[in-house]
């Protein structure tokens, strides 16, 4: 709700429940043995590939699904998570995909997720935002969530990170 509020095409449950569960929920499960154990799928995905309630394919998972389009209740929204919050997590997983030689370049992994999850790069898209605002929210997040893994790296922390675009 809060990212169709914002203007955003699918926000990340949308986009989970329309790529499916079951491969959410397998990414996860290499996600925890290759970066960090936090990345245990939990109970609500665990519970929805029991009862094979898998998003899209099934007709359910996180919403219901009609005719190709999720059942969102825009009505409702929480403060709870901003809307610059996923923004975040993905710029800092670029930093370090770029610090880890993963990627070439800023530019690469901004044309990857143009063209792969139909939204913005984080590179691109984080140009002309306050790098602290994003930074303390992250921040935030690893905190409350007790997240480790999404600690800010100190390219993101210091704003070094937008001289990685050219």
């Amino acid at each position: 709700t809060l990212m169709k509020n914002h203007g955003a095409k699918m926000g990340p449950f949308e986009l989970m429940d329309f790529v499916g569960l079951d491969v959410i929920y397998n990414v996860m499960q290499y996600y925890k043995t290759t970066l960090s154990p936090e990345w245990e799928p939990g109970k609500f995905i665990k519970e929805c590939i029991k009862k094979n309630e898998l998003g899209m394919k099934t007709g359910k998972g996180i919403y219901l699904w009609q005719g190709g389009k999720a059942i969102i209740d825009t009505s409702t929204t929480t403060d709870i998570i901003k809307p610059i919050d996923p923004l975040a997590v993905q710029l800092n997983e670029a930093i370090r995909v770029l610090k880890e030689k993963v990627a070439v370049s800023a530019e690469d992994i901004d044309k990857g997720q143009e063209a792969g999850m139909n939204q913005p790069g984080p590179f691109k898209t984080a140009m002309n935002i306050d790098h602290k605002l994003l930074a303390e929210r992250l921040a935030w997040l690893s905190k409350t969530y007790n997240l480790s893994y999404i600690k800010p790296e100190p390219e993101f922390s210091d704003g070094s990170f937008k001289s990685f675009l050219k």
